[in-house]
């Protein structure tokens, strides 16, 4: 009876055993497959996102190379517009010391406070031709363009050291300055440069008479310009200051002064072919002082044709158009400023000319000729070539 039942049992039981271990089994493969999948499709997501990775590092390398290419590229484009613009200044006011214009391109809006300065003791030659009117008159338009062009070329060749500066010209007039190249600010730093270079200290006592020649040499290689001392050294820097400001304008009125004998010698090559007789009357005044530069015309409406220039005004400017409107023909007058600095130089003579009125026409001014320079052999025109007073008149 107990046998019986246990195979009886077994039977019973056996077929379900192995149907769940079939299950078990089927459910463990399936398990076994759903892993390889999911590490299968974990394996292309993580190739798939460093696929993607690399490709955004590959697109922001070649995002920040073509952006460092074109930071490269507008800092050349601005570099050149800069240029382009620094060129126009130049064609604009292309007689102007570049130390005016430099950097200062931006300003070309309309604000031209970065440009305007005052000048101390600059030199003004202004030139101009006694009786141009009258004598144009009788020429043909070919002899009158021939003869201004003649002017204007003698004027760039006795004008032509790189320190002086023709402002203004005109066909029979031109002022020339000298002196605005060189402001306080390059003084200043020159004057500092010199006292930290110095292991002694020195003060200036005097100048020496060779200024012109030696140029700025005559401050700084002269030793009878110094003696010992031990100076407060404000003291010293504002000694050193005013020295270096009289060098500077006394070269500045030398250099005028010269080109001014220079220009009325070469007068003398300017010819009319119907005027055999003919001798070019000109005249030269020389003033010195201070003046202030700006430019003008910035603010003009668009559309209009006129061109900014850049101006020098003051009493030194007027000071010399009249000094130059009371001289004579084929002389060069000079104020008792510019005479004064010119003496420190040594080497120019002198002739005492009339007083004039001032041009405020309050008071009598004193002025001298400038009749020549030793080492400077110069053929100069003789007052026998001169108009007479009478004609002076009728001009």
């Amino acid at each position: 009876m107990g046998a019986g039942s246990s195979v009886s049992s077994r039977a019973k039981h056996g077929p379900s055993s192995a149907a769940a271990k079939f299950q078990l089994e089927s459910i463990r493969h399936s398990v076994l497959d759903k892993e390889k999948d999911f590490d299968y499709q974990q394996n292309q997501f993580e190739e798939t996102t460093n696929a993607k990775i690399k490709e955004l590092q590959s697109k922001n390398a070649e995002l920040s190379e073509k952006l460092l290419f074109a930071e490269q590229e507008l800092a050349i484009k601005k570099d050149n517009l800069e240029k382009e613009k620094n060129r126009s200044l130049a064609l604009m006011f292309s007689e102007l010391p570049l130390s005016l214009l430099s950097g200062q391109s931006s300003t070309l809006s309309g604000d031209n406070a970065s440009f305007s300065k005052t000048f101390s003791s600059v030199t003004i030659a202004l030139c101009d031709i006694v009786g141009f009117s009258s004598l144009v008159s009788d020429l043909s338009p070919h002899e009158v363009i021939n003869l201004v062009d003649h002017i204007h070329a003698i004027i760039d060749d006795a004008f032509s050291d790189k320190r002086i500066f023709i402002m203004e010209r005109s066909s029979d007039s031109c002022l020339a300055v000298c002196g605005i190249s060189k402001g306080e600010d390059e003084i200043e730093k020159a004057v500092s440069q010199q006292l930290s270079a110095r292991h002694d200290a020195r003060t200036p006592v005097s100048l020496t008479d060779s200024c012109y020649e030696t140029g700025d040499e005559a401050f700084d290689g002269h030793e009878n310009v110094y003696h010992h001392a031990k100076p407060n050294s404000s003291d010293l820097r504002r000694s050193m200051l005013t020295a270096k400001r009289v060098v500077n304008a006394s070269q500045s009125a030398a250099l005028l002064a010269v080109g001014a004998l220079q220009l009325m010698s070469m007068s003398l090559q300017v010819k009319i072919p119907s005027k055999p007789d003919f001798h070019l009357q000109l005249r030269i005044a020389l003033h010195s002082g201070d003046c202030l530069g700006g430019i003008v015309g910035l603010q003009t409406a668009e559309g209009s044709q006129q061109v900014p220039k850049y101006k020098l005004f003051g009493v030194t400017i007027k000071e010399a158009q009249s000094l130059c409107a009371s001289s004579l023909a084929l002389q060069i007058r000079v104020s008792k400023s510019c005479r004064d600095l010119l003496q420190k130089c040594g080497g120019f003579h002198f002739e005492r000319c009339p007083d004039q009125v001032s041009w405020q026409r309050k008071t009598l001014t004193e002025s001298y000729w400038l009749l020549s320079k030793d080492g400077l052999p110069l053929q100069m025109p003789t007052l026998d070539d001169a108009l007479s007073l009478s004609v002076y008149d009728n001009i």
